[in-house]
């Protein structure tokens, strides 16, 4: 009810009668709602809607006399002044009697005074809940629409002070009411919200107060958070916008934005309103920023992407570098565990469970993400690269491409790295030098670097294959053995980065090498060693003679004249002479003349080349027929034992020739000759034969 001093009168004069008074009044007082707040906001409630209180019929009629105390505080007045006013005061009841009709005068000796106290309200709790849940209803839905401006922020108000101060009842209805239009609603949520947290935060100093009320704030705004994503669209911002204006984000709310990143559908809502939280709401930046980094390790790859591309924009701010600095160097240290832990930001390692490249690159790759923004990271990356396993190492080579290349070669954090090369790090650095150089040529500060690297701290010559092209002719032609000797796949690498080859297997004009393809393959022919490496550089002369768009017909000619006139031959001359032969079969001319050469050189006397002789002849006959009449006669059984073909086809090419050109053959060897047909012809005969050959079987030497 009404207490002393509610504007009655300005209610009454708005059209509402005192039971619409009597209900709404003690409602709004008791919510401690100001007055003259209230005595504007009942009169633009629809009286018809107002539910009746009981039976308050009575008729207002002048006091029975003063106000209690008045009379006791009067003067006192003599007898005479006492008489003289009874007196009056019935000569004044005489005429009031008097004007008044008879049934008036009856009536008014039996009307009471209207006391507000007098008025009986009682109902019951459940009557009493009824009440107040459909007035709070009527609230909720009336002028939602119409009011506005200030009238519209006093209904907020009222609305907000019953859901917040009153049982669940009226919070449940208020969800359900703001459910329905959230954008619309957005005013009254908020208001809700702050009227929820000031009571959480102790701001009102209540006696109904109760242990519950701490977490309402946090439960209001996970109901409302978790009914946006119920009503609103994926893409809807409503829901980050609550988050952004309410006056604090609790743990419980955070953990639903989390649910929304990692829900496909509301993925890219949950990361940009993770991301306005840490750049707006400075005061607990920390923790919206340490999920956001938790969720660069997540196990759905196209999560983890997306958080470490926002990771990225937020890397830019400096006063939050530093964090996820801090964040990506512990993640890449987990490395040097001997197991992955158990989640990957915690301190507990999985016993038995080994590294893969999965949980490997989990760790890796914000880190590699963060690279190119900040190169003095390679640093770090190097010094863990030396105590990880091998298979982590591994992995580090294959993810170091992507971000090395947006590195760059010309910077400087690279070439402190490289003239600071920790030891053990030097397939890291070898890695990085191979990736830059591939379709890149290597700066003169990087040769120097790389040059110093192998000749003053780690003689490597792996190091100084990514920057071989930048080397000096004699310095390539001095380290060409050692290059040879590596694995077949690093040996032809510098084969191709030596003929100028990209890694889109193109020759480019920028990759060229101070070493012209002859000069690499006479190179290639004047290394001299074990079997083993030998067998390194037949495989890189073949590799030479695939790239048939350099190795021409005439460039392999070139090729074969300067190694020909080498004292001695190369080992793998002749070799190289079949081989060209047989890929340009053309060339067969050319080879005569070469066969000729070696007669002349006396090649017998290297036992690979007279070996590799023999073989050429014998693939080249008829042609090479003529050539092997001008050996010795000793040299000539000694091909005729390497290659026993020769023998007869020798037999019946001399036969066969007119006497004028057999004029041209020396006695010795047609007598040879015939002896040794005489041989085939007469099995009868094996004293002789075995004789002959006993003084034909070795080459002679010089």
């Amino acid at each position: 009810m009404a207490p002393i001093g509610f504007p009655i009168d300005i209610l009454t004069a708005s059209g509402y009668d005192m039971k619409d008074i009597m209900m709404l009044a003690p409602d709004l007082i008791s919510l401690g709602v100001d007055p003259e707040l209230a005595a504007k906001i009942i009169p633009r409630v629809n009286p018809t809607e107002v539910s009746s209180v009981g039976q308050t019929s009575a008729q207002v009629g002048p006091p029975a006399g003063p106000p209690r105390g008045t009379q006791a505080a009067a003067a006192p007045a003599t007898s005479a002044d006492t008489r003289q006013q009874q007196h009056s005061d019935k000569h004044h009841k005489d005429d009031a009697a008097s004007s008044a009709p008879k049934d008036t005068r009856r009536k008014a000796r039996h009307i009471k005074p209207f006391k507000l106290l007098d008025v009986p309200v009682s109902y019951s709790a459940v009557d009493a809940s009824k009440q107040m849940t459909e007035a709070f209803s009527r609230l909720t839905k009336f002028g939602g629409e119409t009011v506005y401006g200030e009238e519209a922020n006093d209904r907020v108000k009222v609305v907000v002070g019953l859901a917040v101060h009153f049982p669940d009842t009226c919070r449940e209805m208020l969800l359900e009411h703001v459910a329905d239009d959230i954008r619309g609603n957005m005013e009254l949520i908020l208001s809700w919200l702050y009227e929820e947290y000031s009571v959480t935060e102790g701001y009102f100093d209540r006696k109904d107060a109760t242990p519950g009320r701490s977490k309402r704030y946090d439960l209001c705004l996970t109901m409302l958070l978790q009914t946006c994503k119920q009503k609103l669209s994926p893409d809807d911002r409503c829901f980050t916008k609550i988050l952004l204006e309410v006056p604090c984000v609790t743990q419980g709310a955070l953990e639903i934005v989390r649910t929304y990143c990692e829900e496909s559908d509301y993925m890219d809502l949950g990361l940009s309103t993770l991301s306005e939280l840490v750049t707006r709401r400075p005061a607990a930046t920390e923790a919206y920023l340490y999920t956001l980094l938790d969720l660069t390790t997540y196990h759905d790859t196209k999560l983890r992407d997306t958080a470490i591309e926002v990771t990225k924009k937020l890397f830019v701010h400096e006063e939050l570098a530093g964090d996820i600095l801090k964040y990506s160097c512990k993640m890449l240290a987990q490395l040097q565990n001997d197991h992955p832990m158990m989640d990957m930001d915690g301190e507990t390692e999985v016993a038995g469970v080994m590294w893969t490249e999965e949980s490997a690159s989990l760790c890796l790759q914000l880190f590699m993400s963060l690279l190119p923004l900040r190169h003095s990271l390679l640093h770090d990356l190097a010094r863990v690269y030396i105590d990880v396993a091998p298979a982590i190492k591994k992995t580090i080579n294959k993810k170091i491409e992507k971000p090395i290349r947006e590195i760059g070669i010309d910077s400087d954090e690279l070439l402190a790295l490289v003239e600071e090369c920790p030891i053990g790090a030097e397939a890291l650095i070898t890695r990085l030098l191979h990736t830059l150089t591939l379709d890149a040529r290597p700066t003169q500060k990087l040769v120097e670097k790389a040059r110093d690297l192998y000749k003053q701290r780690i003689p490597d010559i792996r190091i100084l294959i990514p920057v071989v092209i930048g080397l000096d002719k004699s310095e390539i032609m001095e380290y060409l053995p050692q290059f040879v000797k590596q694995q077949p796949a690093v040996m032809r690498e510098v084969i191709s980065r030596l003929l100028g080859y990209t890694q889109a297997g193109n020759v480019s004009s920028i990759m060229k090498s101070p070493l012209t393809p002859t000069e690499l393959l006479v190179g290639l022919h004047s290394v001299e060693d074990n079997d083993e490496v030998m067998k390194n550089v037949m495989k890189a002369i073949s590799f030479c003679f695939e790239k048939e768009t350099i190795y021409s017909q005439e460039t392999i000619a070139l090729v074969v004249q300067q190694l020909v006139e080498r004292q001695p031959l190369p080992t793998l001359f002749m070799r190289t002479v079949i081989q060209s032969l047989n890929i340009y079969p053309r060339m067969i001319t050319f080879t005569m003349g070469i066969l000729d050469r070696l007669v002349k050189k006396q090649a017998w006397q290297q036992p690979k080349v007279w070996q590799g002789f023999v073989k050429c002849c014998s693939m080249t006959k008829p042609q090479s027929l003529v050539v092997l009449l001008q050996l010795p006669r000793q040299q000539l059984d000694s091909a005729f034992q390497i290659s026993n073909d020769l023998r007869g086809a020798l037999i019946e090419f001399v036969k066969n020739l007119p006497v004028k050109q057999r004029s041209g053959i020396s006695k010795q060897t047609l007598k040879f000759i015939e002896n040794v047909a005489k041989c085939q012809t007469a099995p009868a005969a094996p004293a002789a034969t075995e004789a002959s050959s006993s003084d034909t079987a070795k080459p002679t030497k010089a």
